[in-house]
């Protein structure tokens, strides 16, 4: 019976895990386009529809709200997290499913600075 119990708890604790989402997800559903700047790096590496490139956080902010606009949010489900080994970056991997049905995979790297982290790089891929 305690083997069932430990199982148990290790696969809710792993789901648990899995389920917590990185701040920008949060403030992206929420529309808080001033979080998601204080959340940036001051150049962002932003990619979508194959195109690369290096952005002052206000321009990767403003490509960023013109994708949500024209994407209006519905959901975002965290899908896999990692980090070095030392723990200054990790990347967060989520699902976007805007209110036309659509479906995307964000991804964002980001690297500590101080208390908080700061994204280094946002990715938006259609699934």
């Amino acid at each position: 019976m305690s083997k069932i119990t430990i199982f148990l708890w290790l696969a809710f604790m792993i789901h648990a895990d899995a389920q917590t989402r990185h701040p920008a997800f949060d403030a992206i559903v929420r529309l808080d386009y001033n979080a998601l700047l204080n959340l940036m790096d001051k150049k962002v590496e932003y990619s979508h529809n194959g195109r690369v490139a290096y952005l002052d956080k206000a321009e990767a902010i403003q490509a960023i709200r013109s994708f949500v606009e024209a994407n209006p949010p519905k959901s975002i489900n965290p899908l896999h997290k990692g980090a070095s080994r030392s723990n200054e970056s990790q990347y967060h991997i989520a699902q976007y499913t805007s209110t036309q049905g659509k479906i995307f995979r964000l991804t964002l790297y980001a690297e500590e600075s101080g208390s908080a982290g700061s994204i280094q790089e946002f990715r938006i891929e259609p699934q």
